[in-house]
This record gives structure tokens, C-alpha cells and sequence, in this order.
């Protein structure tokens, strides 16, 4: 008798005891993985950010003013050297791929942007110290741009949805530089040159890349960008031995951000 009323109570505690486990158990479930971005693939996607420009410009007088108007050479260096600092909103496309090896990602990237760098300014100073009293100079100057190209390899640091990345390559865009210098005297004669060219530059940055689902990421990304010197000659049809060269020098700053959609498993993961 004795052995049966044990053997009960032993089941009693065995059917409350059991949904409690269960539900203990429950409770202590580990969560779920998150999906991770498959890191080792292409992409296609679109940036928008602003640029923040510098144009350094120079001007030196040649020809004639180094012989026959000396005087004029430091009050026309001073008008025709001075900088351009232009911004503006930048947007475009963009297309890559990449390769992960482990944590290690490496990628390149092409992308195609517009943006409208334009800025201009007047400057007025003293003319030649032997000319006529009172004469003055007036420097008139003008840059812009309006589409940047880069091709950049990629190198960064997966951390399941994240990647951090630095990147750098080549750049291409297209500008326009102009400049004017009118002699204030009696009668006024014009000094001009401008120069339209598509430019070789480099570019240099850094960005980090979150995977917000299977297939899309957002990214914010930093890229400076700089392009060589700019030359040209301005010379008075009046007076054509006497010139000036000039030299435009554009780089710029830009912070954008970025969304991209992943598609395909091109390439093989090595671990």
C-alpha cells in the first residue's frame, strides 16, 4: 500500500512538472540567426550625396610684360591667382562584384555620377604702376563640371551582415575653365583663354556596407577625388605678344550614401 501511494504521488509530480520544463525550455531557446548577405556576389545599385569642390587657379604673365611692361607682372599675378571653392548635390549609378575569401572581401566597382560644380568670381586691382593714373585691372573667372566617372578595387572586412572597406582607383571627368582680364585704361582692351578637357585623376576613400536583407545593403561611403593642372593662354587680339598662362587644379570631397541589390553567386567563396 505504502509503495503505491508513492508511486502516485511520483506521477502527480511528473504531469505538473513536465509543462513547466517545457516552457522553461521554450523560454531558453537560443534566437534565431539573422540572415546573412552572401557577400560573394555582383551588384548593381545607385548613390546620392554632395561634393564639395576647390579650384586653385594661377596666372602668370609671359611674353611682352616681361620686357616691356615689368611693372604690371605682380598686380596681374595678383588678379588672375586666387581659388574657387564650388559644391553641389551628386547622384548616379553604379555596378560591381566581389569576391570573399573568408572574412576577407575584395571587389572593384565602377559608377557614373552627375553633379554641377560651377562657380565664378571678379576680382579688380590696381593696374600698371607707370601707366595712367587711376587704371585698374578686372579678373573675371569661371569653372564647372558636370560628370564624374570612377573605377575603384575594393578591399574590406565582413562581419556577418557588415563590411568595412577602403577603396581607391582611377577618376575621369569633363571641366571647363575660363578667364578674362580687362586693362581699365583709355581705351579698355581684353585679355582671354578658356579650356574644355576630360581629366585623368585619382581617387582615394573608405565606406562601410550593412546587408539589410538577402538581397539588398545600404552603404555611406567618403571619396576624395583630385585632377591634374588645367593650362591655357590668354592673349589680347590687340596686343597678341602679350600673354598669360594660366593653370587650373580641381579636387573635390564627396559624402554619399547608397543602396545596392545583390543578385547571382558568380563567384566562389574560398574559406
Amino acid at each position: 500500500m505504502k509503495t503505491a501511494v508513492i508511486a502516485i504521488q511520483v506521477t502527480i509530480v511528473a504531469l505538473f512538472a513536465t509543462p513547466a520544463l517545457a516552457a522553461d525550455m521554450a523560454l531558453k531557446a537560443p534566437p534565431t540567426s539573422p540572415q546573412l548577405l552572401n557577400w560573394n556576389r555582383c551588384y548593381v545599385g545607385g548613390t546620392v550625396g554632395g561634393a564639395w569642390a576647390r579650384s586653385n587657379y594661377s596666372g602668370t604673365p609671359t611674353g611682352d610684360f616681361a620686357t616691356d611692361e615689368p611693372t604690371i607682372i605682380p598686380n596681374l599675378t595678383a588678379i588672375t591667382t586666387s581659388t574657387l571653392d564650388p559644391s553641389s548635390a551628386i547622384g548616379g549609378g553604379e555596378v560591381g562584384c566581389n569576391w570573399s575569401i573568408g572574412s576577407v572581401v575584395l571587389g572593384l566597382e565602377g559608377d557614373l555620377n552627375g553633379w554641377n560644380l560651377s562657380r565664378s568670381s571678379v576680382l579688380t586691382g590696381p593696374g600698371d604702376p607707370e601707366g595712367p593714373p587711376g587704371s585698374t585691372l578686372t579678373a573675371s573667372t569661371s569653372v564647372s563640371s558636370h560628370w564624374l566617372a570612377t573605377v575603384r578595387p575594393r578591399l574590406g572586412i565582413a562581419n556577418n551582415n557588415w563590411l568595412f572597406y577602403v577603396t581607391g582607383g582611377v577618376a575621369f571627368t569633363n571641366v571647363s575653365f575660363a578667364q578674362s582680364v580687362t586693362f581699365n585704361v583709355v581705351p579698355t582692351s581684353t585679355m582671354a583663354g578658356s579650356v574644355t578637357s576630360t581629366l585623368t585623376g585619382w581617387t582615394v576613400g573608405g565606406g562601410i556596407e550593412y546587408g539589410v536583407a538577402p538581397n539588398w545593403s545600404v552603404k555611406a561611403e567618403y571619396l576624395y577625388v583630385a585632377f591634374p593642372n588645367q593650362s591655357v593662354n590668354e592673349f589680347n587680339p590687340a596686343f597678341p605678344t602679350f600673354t598669360t598662362a594660366a593653370a587650373n587644379r580641381l579636387n573635390t570631397s564627396i559624402f554619399r550614401v547608397g543602396l545596392d541589390y545583390q543578385f547571382g553567386n558568380l563567384l566562389v567563396a574560398t574559406h
